[in-house]
Parts: structure tokens; C-alpha cells; sequence
């Protein structure tokens, strides 16, 4: 679980959860938040759910290339923007 933020772990976590499919983990006020923990820590069966949920698309994540190629040519992109950079082809 998450909340979404000005933080970039909120963000990226939540990015996660809904590639994952678990968006409604994804909380979107501290209450929120709040609310989310108390219900993860009450309902076994809804925790379990998203347990199974979780394991079966994690997939989408760890193995999909596509998130690391974007990541890194967002690297790239953001370092030759820096002043004095060198004009290196990446």
C-alpha cells in the first residue's frame, strides 16, 4: 500500500500497485491511508486476495524490459540536459 505524493517511493509504489492491478491499495489522503492499513490488518480474506492478486501479475513488473529501457533513456535524456554535459550518443 501506498499514498501517492509529493515523494517520488509514494509515486513509484503506486506506479507499481497499478501495473500490478492492486489499485486499491493506492490511497489518496493520510485518512485514506489510514483507512487501508486498518482494513489490510482486519479482513484476512481481502488481505489474501490481494496477496494472490499480487503474485500473479507481479510479472508485469520484474519482467517486463520495457520499464527498464524507459527508465534508462529517461537517464540518458536527463544527463545530457545538464550544462556542460558531454555530446555523447547513448
Amino acid at each position: 500500500m501506498t499514498l501517492a505524493g509529493a515523494l517520488m517511493r509514494g509515486r513509484h509504489t503506486a506506479a507499481i500497485l497499478e501495473r500490478m492491478g492492486v489499485t486499491e491499495t493506492i490511497a489518496n489522503s493520510p485518512n485514506d491511508y489510514v483507512a487501508i492499513a486498518v482494513r489490510l490488518a482486519r479482513e484476512p480474506s481481502w488481505r489474501a486476495s490481494l496477496q494472490r492478486q499480487i503474485e500473479a501479475n507481479r510479472d508485469r513488473v520484474y519482467r517486463d524490459d520495457a520499464c527498464i529501457a524507459a527508465l534508462e533513456t529517461f537517464l540518458n535524456a536527463a544527463v545530457r540536459a545538464l550544462p556542460g554535459a558531454p555530446n555523447v550518443a547513448g
